[in-house]
């Protein structure tokens, strides 16, 4: 029978990321981005983050039955190995143009890419890489798929903090400038003004979905003071609309 959660124990390597990510999926959807639910729950004594599969329904009988799915490196042809755009993966002027042609409600689903990337720069979530947006393949037509693996690479300092999927040529989160959203929009065939407008309305809802994020998840006063410096370096950097 095919499962209907994935269930991820804490690592030890990477301190409370079970938090982060529930705290990031939450703040998410509270800054307007579709997302699976998901909690922190503690299972045999171990702490584990649990979130909902988007890829699966129920038919009529009550069987659970899967959607199939395919990453963007997969569905634009890309070796499996090949996720980050600095390792010949996909960036997003390839990624933007091909879902456009192959989803059955192009502009929501475009929006939603805009909303999600403004969201991973917002926390300094630099994997967000190719294989972390992917196409739900629906029998009455193709759908982007809700974000998974939010979290704040921010939190763990010896992490790489380059963003696997540049804004125009900008690789670097905190660094990234409205010039950057504007070169990535004309280079992915967008419309400048509306996605300089989406990442305005995400920005503007970010510090506060954050913070309380982190609050009720019970993150630790490290963590949240880490991504809460992240996060707000946006403040000086809001694109104008």
């Amino acid at each position: 029978m095919p499962s209907t959660h994935i269930l991820k124990p804490a690592p030890e390597n990477l301190t409370d990321i079970d938090i982060n990510e529930a705290a990031m999926m939450n703040a998410a959807a509270a800054a307007g981005i579709r997302v699976s639910d998901s909690v922190v729950e503690n299972i045999g004594g171990q702490r584990v983050f649990v979130t909902t599969r988007y890829d699966r329904v129920r038919d009529q009988e009550g069987n659970i039955l899967r959607i199939h799915q395919e990453d963007f490196a997969q569905a634009l042809g890309y070796r499996a190995q090949a996720k980050y755009q600095k390792e010949k993966g996909p960036a997003l002027r390839n990624m933007i143009p091909f879902l456009r042609e192959h989803v059955v409600d192009p502009e929501a689903d475009v929006d939603q890419v805009n909303r999600l990337l403004a969201f991973n720069v917002a926390i300094g979530n630099a994997d967000a890489h190719a294989k972390n947006h992917s196409i739900l393949i629906m029998p009455l037509g193709n759908h982007l798929a809700p974000a998974y693996d939010l979290l704040s690479v921010a939190a763990y300092p010896a992490y790489s903090q380059e963003l696997a999927l540049s804004v125009g040529k900008q690789y670097h989160a905190r660094q990234v400038q409205e010039r950057d959203w504007r070169y990535y929009a004309e280079k992915s065939g967008q419309d400048v003004e509306r996605v300089l407008a989406i990442v305005a309305e995400v920005w503007s809802r970010t510090p506060d979905a954050v913070a309380d994020s982190l609050n009720r998840h019970g993150a630790s006063r490290e963590m949240k003071e880490t991504i809460m410096e992240t996060v707000r370096t946006i403040e000086d950097r809001m694109p104008s609309t």
